[in-house]
């Protein structure tokens, strides 16, 4: 869409501004959601995880691997993409450990692709500066757990 990247360079460039739900990394080299640096917002990486949202996170997932099961399939394999923000380490902040609280979590029954430790390796070659989103070398280390997974 070069017309609407063309707008948004011109208006950062020109104005110093950037879109509302848009938010520029501390370095200046990534474009993040908005919503993933504010604490405030629950899907925040920085967004407080009380051990009581944490055990309510759990118990969802556990009921949901039992629905499934309970429909014959043979396994169940979550995977919780986690947010660039918490990869790359740009902001300075101390995040909530999410996934890993949950992989760890004594009531978890479920099986957890967490591909923060392969993306956090070369992290800024692992995303796009322009988005939210990994790019095809970071999707290549999600997709590479996940065939592992399978083969196990």
């Amino acid at each position: 869409e070069p017309l609407k990247e063309f707008k948004a360079d011109f208006n950062l460039n020109f104005f110093g501004r950037v879109d509302k739900e848009v938010a520029i990394s501390k370095d200046q080299n990534f474009l993040y959601l908005a919503e993933t640096l504010n604490p405030a917002h629950q899907g925040s990486s920085f967004s407080e995880l009380s051990e009581a949202q944490l055990k309510t996170h759990v118990s969802e997932l556990n009921a949901i691997q039992e629905y499934y099961q309970a429909k014959r399939f043979d396994e169940v394999i979550f995977s919780i993409i986690p947010n660039p923000v918490s990869v790359l380490k740009t902001e300075n902040k101390s995040d909530n450990h999410l996934i890993q609280r949950i992989k760890s979590y004594p009531d978890f029954k479920g099986k957890l692709i967490d591909a923060t430790d392969g993306l956090s390796k070369n992290a800024t070659s692992n995303f796009f500066t322009s988005d939210s989103h990994w790019n095809q070398r970071g999707a290549k280390i999600w997709l590479d757990q996940l065939n592992t997974q399978l083969k196990n």
